[in-house]
Formats: C-alpha cells, structure tokens, sequence
C-alpha cells in the first residue's frame, strides 16, 4: 500500500487504516506478544481517531506515519509487560526495596558493564545479540536483519558466549 492510497478525504477508509496497522504490528511484535496483536491494533486506532479528533478530520495518515503509531503501540505493550512483571517481584519479601541506593548503584553498574561489553562486540554480533536481549527470538532477529537464521544463530550464540566472558572479567555474574 502507498502513501498515496491512504491521502485525506471527507471520510478515512478506516477498514484499510485497520489492515496497514495489522500488518505494520504483526511485522514488529515478537512473537511472545502475537495472541495480543488485535489488542494492540485496537489502541492504535484508538490513538489515531484521537488524532483526527484533534486536527477536526484535517489528519491525514500516510503509510510511514501508520508504521510509527503501530510502533510506537507495541512497544508500549512491551513496557506495561516489563511493569507487571517488576511489581510481582517486588512482592518477594526478599527483593530490596526499589529505593534502596546501593541495589540502584549495583543496577547502574551493572548497566554500564553490558554496554561495554556490548560495546566491544563486532556489528554484526552486536546487532544480534542486542535484538536477542530485547526479546526477540533468533529467528525474528534473523528476518529483521535479513540473515539466514543459522547465522543469526552463530552470531547470538557466540556474542553471548563473549558477553559472559567480559561481564566475568568485569567481576559482574549471575
């Protein structure tokens, strides 16, 4: 689909709206988040009829804009993911408390020690071994680097493998 395609008229085609989001999300969400991908379409749209809500109908809503929005969606799914799971933890009557400086001074540490370690890895390692982290799985990684998977595989496996050997060194273990 063009921009062109989606250009402002009296009334958005919010069935086609629809589908560029659907696709746009079903590219971008990993694969943990798939049984939600309606779930995230319909807060898109909800945000998108927000917008037009705004700008009186005088929105128009380009294919590049769509990709942002569905973007930007997924990964606000993400996030309220990783909250819920942080306030179960907390729970645990062992966990120290989030405001405790010295667990906020070990996290920072922490922290800095994977960027430079990450840091230190080639591009290509680096690459994968970053989406890895973020969640993605080596095949997703593979198709959103346009690598067959056993390299993505090789390159995870072995930036991995790098990454604990500089973390040991660095004093930083599980």
């Amino acid at each position: 689909m063009t921009d062109a395609e989606l250009e402002p008229d009296p009334s958005p085609n919010y069935e086609q709206i629809r589908e560029v989001l659907l696709r746009c999300v079903r590219k971008i969400a990993p694969a943990r988040i798939g049984s939600d991908v309606d779930d995230i379409v319909q807060k898109a749209m909800v945000r998108l009829m927000k917008k037009l809500r705004e700008d009186e109908g005088t929105s128009s809503f380009a294919t590049s804009y769509l990709y942002r929005v569905a973007n930007n969606a997924v990964i606000d799914e993400l996030r309220k993911r990783g909250r819920r799971r942080e306030v179960s933890d907390e729970t645990n009557e062992d966990a120290a408390s989030p405001d405790d400086p010295r667990k906020r001074a070990l996290d920072v540490e922490v922290g800095n020690a994977i960027v430079d370690c990450l840091a230190k890895l080639n591009d290509d390692r680096r690459l994968a071994v970053s989406l890895y982290l973020e969640g993605h799985t080596v095949p997703e990684a593979a198709g959103m680097l346009a690598w067959p998977t056993k390299r993505a595989e090789n390159f995870v496996y072995r930036g991995l493998k790098s990454m604990r050997k500089c973390l040991e060194h660095k004093g930083v273990t599980p």
